[in-house]
């Protein structure tokens, strides 16, 4: 073979293979060097830095209102949702929700992903007279997200595996309950979880029970409304605030632990935290209840406690004297009774005298110093929720009383009214009488009939 023909078949050679390696390099190099794309759904709800575009999927989605009764809905897909509602409002009566699969992503707890129960956008869920169950891990039941809104009444909420929590708002979602009936077995499964960005949560009678986890978790700043509602824990706290700014408000209700609301007064206080707060900024209000357990906090942590409209704690409030800041307020109906020594910083008694603050034994520090209370032992306080009004405030007796002085007022008023009138017209009658009296004299006295006293024989 010619050498110039070998020669330039090798630097062809040569030539192809500098080519095709630096080809490859340079798609080595890019592969390494690319960044993960940020990947939304299409329902503009994942925020998770992924390659792959992963997207709600619902065994029913809803983008329009709609209204549906005596329905049976399911799925046993893992990541799954029963119910997905992106608009619209929709109504569900009279039906049962089965939800099993599990999820492992992480996303189920920030997106919703693999919960029964989904709302999404600006939709709106209304579920009443029904069934909600789930038995999966990370399957929370009823899953409010962003702007969306879901009103749950007179319905029954199981869940059965880990990390599965009965109601759950993120990102500023608004959950309502009326009359349900909770219960999760799960390990790290709350009743009522407050999530990324959290969101509010309005509770309004029901009853709401959990054998392994806290009642209400918040890790993210919102606040919740209990009214007229029990909770019961075996395990947990009945609230636990970490890491965020909480307002709560809870009103003629019950907190027991393990079926006992006087757990406290058995010796087991510490076990049970009625509040525990951990790097928090918590505000307090409690209005018509019982409440029994200890309220402990963090040096990084700041509470307002408001004991009103007789309300009774006994138990401790931050008796390791580690809180950054504690405020209380008691009204004049409301009482403490310590079951440990206790540090505020601040009180705020409309009895003067502390009367209403019982030691038991034990001593209440205001602003390090020993506050004079009551050494007196403490009366057992009955509450009936069974009516819906038991001892009636100072405002609601002075507007009765305001009420029924205004009604005997309008009574007298037409009383007298109706007695002077039946005067002026007695009188009137009267007058009339007379008057008719005298023009028949007059009118006799003048007739040719009559003699005049002269023409008498």
């Amino acid at each position: 073979m010619n050498k110039k023909v070998i020669r330039g078949t090798a630097v062809s050679s040569a030539l192809l293979l500098s080519v095709t390696a630096g080809l490859t390099t340079s798609n080595l190099v890019f592969a390494v060097q690319e960044q993960p794309v940020e990947q939304t759904t299409t329902t503009s709800t994942t925020t998770s830095t992924t390659k792959e575009k992963r997207e709600l999927k619902a065994t029913f989605e809803y983008k329009e209102s709609t209204s549906e009764t005596g329905q049976n809905y399911e799925s046993t897909k893992d990541g799954e949702n029963i119910i997905l509602a992106k608009d619209g409002s929709i109504n569900f009566l009279k039906s049962t929700f089965t939800k099993t699969g599990d999820d492992d992503s992480g996303e189920a707890d920030t997106l919703g992903f693999n919960a029964a129960i989904l709302s999404i956008n600006s939709s709106k869920i209304k579920i009443s007279d029904s069934a909600i169950s789930t038995d999966g891990k990370n399957a929370n039941a009823v899953f409010a997200y962003g702007d969306s809104t879901i009103e749950v009444s007179d319905t029954r909420i199981q869940t059965e595996s880990d990390n599965s929590s009965a109601l759950m708002v993120v990102n500023g979602g608004t959950v309502v309950a009326e009359n349900v009936m909770a219960d999760t077995k799960g390990k790290d499964s709350p009743l009522i979880r407050f999530g990324e960005d959290g969101g509010e949560v309005t509770v309004i009678g029901g009853n709401y029970v959990s054998g392994t986890s806290d009642g209400v978790l918040l890790e993210n700043d919102g606040s919740i409304s209990v009214k007229k509602a029990s909770f019961d824990l075996t395990k947990g706290d009945i609230f636990f605030v970490d890491g965020a700014e909480a307002t709560i408000e809870v009103e003629r209700s019950t907190f027991g632990y393990a079926g006992n609301t006087n757990a406290v007064k058995k010796g087991n206080n510490d076990k049970h935290n009625l509040l525990n707060v951990k790097s928090g900024n918590v505000s307090f209000t409690s209005r018509k209840n019982p409440l029994f357990g200890n309220i402990v906090a963090d040096g990084k942590s700041e509470i307002v406690l408001n004991f009103l409209e007789r309300t009774s704690f006994e138990g401790t409030i931050n008796t390791n004297d580690k809180t950054k800041s504690v405020k209380v307020k008691l009204d004049l109906k409301s009482r403490i009774v310590l079951m440990g020594d206790c540090y505020i910083s601040e009180l705020e008694n409309e009895v003067k005298d502390n009367s209403n603050i019982f030691a038991n034994g034990h001593k209440l520090f205001v602003d390090g110093e020993e506050a004079k209370i009551n050494q007196d032992l403490a009366e057992t306080w009955d509450y009936d929720f069974s009516t819906e009004s038991t001892e009636p405030v100072e405002e609601e007796i002075v507007k009765d009383k305001t009420e029924l002085f205004v009604l005997l007022g309008a009574f007298s008023f037409a009383f007298m009214v109706a007695l002077l009138s039946t005067i002026v017209i007695a009188k009137g009658h009267k007058r009339e009488k007379q008057r008719r009296l005298e023009q028949k004299v007059v009118e006799k006295a003048g007739s040719n009939k009559m003699k005049k006293p002269w023409e008498k024989k």
